[in-house]
């Protein structure tokens, strides 16, 4: 998809939903239109602008239950991380976009029961760096401190983090 059709389709859209199937995991290579969309939304303002808190991800059925124990996922949501420290900033605050960005990128390597164990310091590094991301774009954007720390305060809610 080139610049042109990106940017068309975006100025469509009042939402980005990203969903994932296993056939794209299993030819990475087609992920890669996930990758250029999110470069593109992050380095324009205006259109960061426009879908915060508006962007979602979410994997087809296909995936398996147990996403955490899906390699392709987990690889997958940790390359988004690291390439875009700003997932936090675009992704929607009330779904299940923020669960899966930490399960798959800060899973520890046991579980509990069967549960999912989430690496305490993975988690910390991780929410660290996006929420550093969060103000950056915030302020490339335009959007008022207390906006930015509004979603802050949402987020560290969403993570039960809050006093």
């Amino acid at each position: 998809m080139d610049e042109e059709k990106i940017r068309s389709y975006l100025e469509r859209q009042d939402f980005i939903g990203f969903q994932v199937h296993q056939a794209e995991l299993d030819h990475p290579e087609q992920l890669q239109r996930y990758f250029r969309l999110l470069d593109y939304v992050g380095s324009q303002p205006s259109l960061a602008r426009k879908f915060c808190s508006r962007w979602g991800l979410s994997f087809g059925e296909d995936c398996g239950p147990a996403l955490w124990e899906n390699q392709g996922a987990v690889e997958f949501v940790r390359k988004l991380g690291e390439a875009f420290p700003f997932l936090f900033f675009l992704a929607e605050k009330e779904g299940e976009t923020l669960k899966l960005l930490v399960m798959l990128s800060c899973k520890s390597d046991r579980l509990e029961g069967d549960n999912l164990s989430l690496d305490p310091e993975k988690f910390n590094g991780y929410l660290k760096k996006q929420l550093k991301g969060l103000l950056q774009l915030s302020e490339k954007t335009g959007l008022s401190p207390e906006n930015a720390q509004g979603m802050i305060q949402n987020i560290y809610e969403y993570f039960g983090l809050s006093d």
